[in-house]
């Protein structure tokens, strides 16, 4: 009786350690969600306001050298928003490559766990 009491002790600290994890694990999923719509919102109309002040402004710089230097000015714009567009482009990537590991909280405590019930749990010492 005694091996089974231990036992269902060990299997119930088990299942609660699982639920925990998994509670946890499910806060983190809804946190990364609310941030990533976050940033999609902000994004989109970051990008909008920027795209039309950009088209502005170049508009206004062919408007105003179109006597003069209308190739000069066609080429300049369309320079700066191909170099402007390639920066943003290296810059998502970058921040793509360095966002932070999905569940790595869940994971860490995950591995602890796992560490604490191998220490333990002891292998019987021969005597």
């Amino acid at each position: 009786m005694a091996l089974f009491d231990t036992l269902s002790k060990i299997a119930g600290t088990v299942f609660a350690i699982a639920k925990n994890r998994a509670e946890l694990a499910s806060i983190e999923l809804q946190e990364e969600l609310g941030r990533i719509i976050g940033y999609i919102a902000f994004a989109v109309a970051a990008f909008f306001c920027i795209f039309v002040g950009i088209v502005m402004a170049g508009i206004l710089i062919v408007v105003l050298y179109w006597d003069t230097c209308r190739i000069g000015a066609l080429g300049g714009v369309s320079a700066f928003f191909l170099i402007i567009g390639l920066i943003l482009a290296l810059k998502v990537r970058s921040s793509i490559k360095n966002k932070p590991k999905i569940l790595a909280q869940t994971r860490e405590e995950i591995a602890n766990d796992i560490a604490s019930l191998k220490s333990s749990v002891k292998p019987a010492s021969p005597e």
